[in-house]
């Protein structure tokens, strides 16, 4: 959803230049919008107005109320937001909805709440002339206070171009102290190749046997899938659980059997398709398994030594990889690789669901296939009951058999992508542009996967990276001191 301008002629021509903007509240746009609103406000706007009209009954602050305060406020950081923004209550007079009783309720609620605003207004929304009072209100308060905003927004800009001069010149301070130790030392080329050399055969060898005992298991059921299928279905074995006979007569007494019989019908095959949901977790655990069989390869001590990175406690090893090849030279390939197999998955939904549904239209009342335990007038509700049972058992079957016919394809969702991660890493542009580019990745932290063979080598490595950050940090500072001045 993107944020519209929208122009019309504002109907108090007399008031001036003034423009009034209706802003999306927080439930009225999608995730990122927020920035674009936020953009928007801090550009455009001197003033906004929360505008609410409290429940009749029960009037509450909403998460939303404070959500949008938040967002708002990020608009003009340098300017708390009480001082330049209003709250309307919204009083609605009328005979349906009428929350006249509710307003101190709402008030108090208001108080107490993280929202700040310079004053809260109460104003019947419907009614032109309080609407036009309010608005005079406004407007005389905001024209009496902008310039004192103004020049407190520019006082406290002005504080902040300081404070980036005072971080630039620490920035350059710090370029020009680390610049001359940035000395060149020699690598041992011969000596990282040998390293490097047997890191690559351990760390193919490893892939390919993973790739290998993923490949012999392909054609055969999940264990660990047929389990979780076992328990569902012994679930479902219980039966419909329906009501006895005497309540069913009861129940549809009022709307009759044929309505209680089409309600049953969607009740029983909405509790069958969710009866899936729980495989999920097996699912899940399965790639998760398979992701760390790969991330073994690597960080294995006869793999790829990688598991001696320095990495800050806590931090997942998947993006610590991803973070490391940031910005590394064809580091893309290796980081799609990474995000491709970390997104990698099966679910109830997109695996299961679209077959179940197919296999339950016999608890259907519009498919064809439940024309034979469909409700016939005249039927008793001992009859209606056995015709309800014996859908559910038919559908259970079906499922049944159609799951069953599933049971290796989680084998052959891992098997794809242990091979597609495997081809990915070692292989883009070819095994040599690949065994170039982690030659490359394994130089860079060569000083943490064999500190004693490249200790001084380590050093120089850390300087140029401190050397090379405190130069980006400085031409970002400095163009952002451009655009403020």
């Amino acid at each position: 959803m993107e944020i519209a301008a929208i122009y019309c002629r504002f109907p108090h021509q007399d008031l001036g230049s003034i423009a009034v903007v209706d802003t999306p509240g927080i439930g009225d746009f999608v995730s990122g919008a927020d920035d674009r609103l936020v953009a928007m406000i801090g550009k455009s706007l001197d003033s906004i107005a929360f505008v609410r009209m409290p429940e009749s009954i029960g009037a509450l602050i909403k998460p939303e109320d404070t959500a949008l305060h938040s967002v708002v406020t990020r608009a003009i950081p340098d300017l708390a937001i009480k001082e330049w923004s209003y709250f309307i209550i919204n009083k609605n007079l009328s005979n349906e909805g009428n929350n006249l009783n509710q307003i101190p309720r709402f008030q108090k609620l208001l108080q107490d709440s993280a929202i700040r605003t310079k004053e809260t207004l109460l104003v019947d929304c419907s009614d032109p002339s309080d609407v036009a009072q309010a608005l005079d209100r406004l407007l005389t308060d905001i024209a009496g206070n902008l310039a004192s905003l103004d020049k407190h927004l520019l006082e406290r800009q002005g504080q902040g171009i300081k404070a980036l001069a005072s971080s630039i010149a620490a920035f350059a301070e710090k370029a020009a102290s680390t610049l001359p130790k940035a000395v060149v030392v020699a690598p041992s080329l011969a000596l990282l190749d040998e390293l490097f050399g047997t890191v690559w055969i351990n760390v193919g060898a490893k892939l390919q046997q993973l790739v290998n005992t993923y490949r012999q298991q392909r054609d055969e059921p999940d264990g660990d899938f047929s389990n979780a299928v076992n328990v569902v279905f012994a679930k479902l074995a219980s039966g419909a659980n329906l009501p006895s006979t005497e309540i069913i007569a009861k129940e549809a007494g009022g709307q009759g059997l044929m309505m209680w019989h089409a309600d049953k019908l969607h009740e029983l095959r909405v509790n069958i398709s969710n009866s899936f949901e729980e495989l999920n977790s097996c699912l899940d655990a399965s790639f998760a398994q398979l992701r760390n069989d790969l991330l073994g390869a690597f960080t294995a001590e006869d793999g790829g030594m990688l598991g001696r990175l320095d990495r800050p406690v806590g931090k997942d090893e998947w993006q610590d990889l991803l973070d490391r090849w940031e910005g590394h030279q064809d580091g893309e390939t290796v980081r799609r690789a990474i995000q491709t197999l970390r997104s990698a998955s099966l679910s109830f939904r997109g695996f299961i669901q679209p077959r179940v549904r197919e296999c339950i239209d016999v608890l259907d009342s519009d498919s064809e296939a439940a024309k034979d335990f469909a409700y016939i007038p005249g039927d008793s509700a001992v009859e209606v009951k056995n015709k309800l049972e014996a859908a559910w058992s038919n559908a259970c079957f079906n499922c049944r058999s159609a799951i069953d016919e599933m049971a290796t394809e989680p084998s052959m969702a891992r098997f794809a992508a242990a091979e597609d991660f495997r081809d990915a890493v070692l292989h883009t542009g070819g095994e040599g542009h690949a065994k170039t580019v982690w030659r490359l990745f394994y130089h860079e932290n060569r000083g943490d996967v064999w500190p004693k063979q490249f200790q001084q080598l380590e050093a120089d490595t850390r300087i140029r990276k401190e050397w090379d950050n405190a130069v980006r940090l400085l031409t970002d500072a400095t163009g952002s001191l451009s655009v403020a001045v």
